[in-house]
């Protein structure tokens, strides 16, 4: 459950670090539901160590098993509606919170393709839903750092607003692979540390971007938001 002095730290800055937030049985047992699934594409051990040629050999089906768990399955589709993020959501807005219904599973894959993820605000991705600001819940599935996890810029001050953005070549991804027409603003970032049952809260207005994954691990983990 969320402070007082955690709101004002959100409200200040855009973000905020909840340590110890869910509870270690919580993510067992997402992780379990990913382990039993996983089996029926052939993926073994998918949360072990595995060299390059694993992830290479299993990219797509993979990502197939995300499609799956994003959309088609209950435990996950039951955790994009935890009653603990609508009633902290509420405290953060000062009013009743309501599902943004922009949930996502994503699977950050040992790098075999050295390719980051350009710097964006979650605002530019969803242009038909533009002004709602919603708050974003992004919870790891395992332990992150700077080797596999995300990364956010540290502005002098907290934007509230979208910032210019050039978008991608390809006009089926180019929301997607949008990214910021000034890059100075990225002076200075930083990459949270977090434990699984960690979460980190942040706006439609804070720069991120995904950082590529530097371990022998999968990084699996979840963003979803409220209103």
């Amino acid at each position: 459950m969320i402070n007082k002095s955690q709101i004002a730290s959100f409200k200040s800055n855009g973000y905020v670090i909840l340590k110890g937030y869910l509870s270690k049985d919580k993510i067992k047992k997402l992780k379990k539901e990913i382990e039993i699934i996983s089996k029926k594409y052939d993926i073994k051990n998918i949360f072990s160590s595995q060299k390059k040629t694993f992830w290479k050999k299993n990219f797509k089906q993979l990502n197939n098993l995300r499609l799956e768990l994003n959309y088609k399955n209950k435990i996950f589709n039951n955790f994009f509606n935890t009653k603990l993020f609508f009633s902290d959501t509420s405290k953060i807005k000062n009013k009743k919170s309501k599902k943004f219904k922009v949930d996502k599973i994503r699977f950050n894959i040992p790098t075999f393709k050295n390719k980051l993820h350009p710097w964006h605000q979650d605002e530019i991705t969803w242009p038909n839903r533009t002004d709602q600001n919603p708050v974003t819940f992004w919870v790891p599935l395992v332990d992150v750092n700077k080797n596999n996890g995300i990364e956010f810029a540290k502005l002098s001050k907290k934007s509230n607003f979208l910032l210019p953005h050039k978008y991608g070549s390809n006009p089926k991804t180019k929301l997607k692979f949008a990214t910021f027409k000034n890059k100075k603003i990225l002076k200075k970032t930083f990459k949270p540390i977090l434990k699984t049952g960690d979460v980190f809260i942040f706006d439609a207005f804070l720069p991120h971007r995904s950082c590529l994954n530097k371990t022998s691990k999968i990084r699996i983990s979840i963003d979803t938001r409220f209103k």
